[in-house]
């Protein structure tokens, strides 16, 4: 006994609009999928994820310059550029020729997950101990975070914009 017969019009009939429709749902799925995930044509410098510019450190010593590293444009480093700290301790500008144009942070590379610049070493000038780094932008400051060994267990410091300048370093 059949338990199927193919030529039955209605039997046969009702598979091709249910595959048509899954098809159709399918390629919906995947279309709307696609246009959900976070993908910029943009690199991450040009998306307003990027310290690029001059930024004031914490005490106000130094201005810190952030710009791709030499001969790596996926990287990130920062430069001593402006001393402005010399107009309340002029005694710092006795270091200006060790602190203008020194890099302090180096190496640093776009995580899109994190949204964040990880992967980095910042100096202390003073004790010349040298920390890893993760720093990103947030509400217009710029947040450094240093640590030795585990992330959790770091500082965070602020660090807000400040106009290019050469304040201090004007020989440099």
């Amino acid at each position: 006994m059949k338990m199927f017969n193919h030529s039955q019009s209605t039997e046969a009939g009702n598979v091709a609009p249910l595959r048509g429709w899954l098809i159709l749902f399918f390629l919906v799925v995947l279309v709307f999928g696609l246009a959900s995930l976070n993908v910029s044509a943009k690199p991450p410098a040009a998306s307003g994820h990027s310290p690029a510019g001059y930024w004031l450190t914490d005490d106000g010593d130094a201005a810190v310059a952030f710009a791709p590293c030499r001969g790596d444009a996926a990287t990130v480093c920062g430069v001593i550029r402006a001393l402005p700290g010399i107009r309340k301790d002029p005694t710092l500008a006795n270091y200006a020729s060790e602190l203008c144009g020194l890099p302090i942070i180096w190496g640093l590379t776009f995580n899109p997950r994190r949204n964040r610049w990880v992967g980095g070493s910042i100096v202390d000038p003073e004790t010349e101990e040298v920390f890893s780094v993760t720093v990103w932008v947030e509400a217009s400051i710029l947040k450094v975070h240093a640590y030795e060994g585990v992330e959790a267990f770091g500082e965070t410091i602020v660090w807000t914009p400040t106009p290019a300048s050469d304040f201090g370093c004007e020989a440099k």
